[in-house]
């Protein structure tokens, strides 16, 4: 929540339009992160988020995970490696082609199964 706090006091001054969009982005995260819905859905939480804040972001959301069920929705692996003990299913043209825990996500090797997964870590 200390990271919440200080972003939170560094744009406070700001108007909306004047910030940047992945810091309108970020500020609707963390606002929409503050609910205490049971299920949250987030689609492509860490796009146009450095990686930085998207840290800051998938640590706020492991403290609630006792609390709450995310769905996460992401094309970005590395997205699954902050969230290791998470349940991954991948799906491929509509069909779930793996289920699994996050870290035997992060320690399988995709390419040539799957060859559509992407791990933008590696460039």
């Amino acid at each position: 929540m200390r990271n919440v706090y200080t972003f939170l006091k560094a744009v406070w001054h700001k108007k909306y339009n004047d910030l940047s969009g992945g810091e309108q982005k970020l500020l609707q995260l963390y606002l929409f992160l503050q609910s205490k819905k049971g299920v949250v859905v987030l689609d492509e939480p860490s796009a146009y988020i450095d990686r930085q804040h998207v840290k800051q972001v998938f640590t706020l959301i492991e403290e609630k995970l006792q609390q709450q069920t995310f769905l996460i929705v992401t094309h970005d692996v590395r997205d699954i490696r902050l969230v290791p003990n998470a349940f991954v299913t991948v799906l491929n043209q509509g069909k779930i082609a793996a289920e699994l825990r996050g870290q035997d996500f992060i320690d399988r090797e995709f390419t040539q199964e799957l060859p559509f997964i992407y791990d933008f870590a590696q460039y």
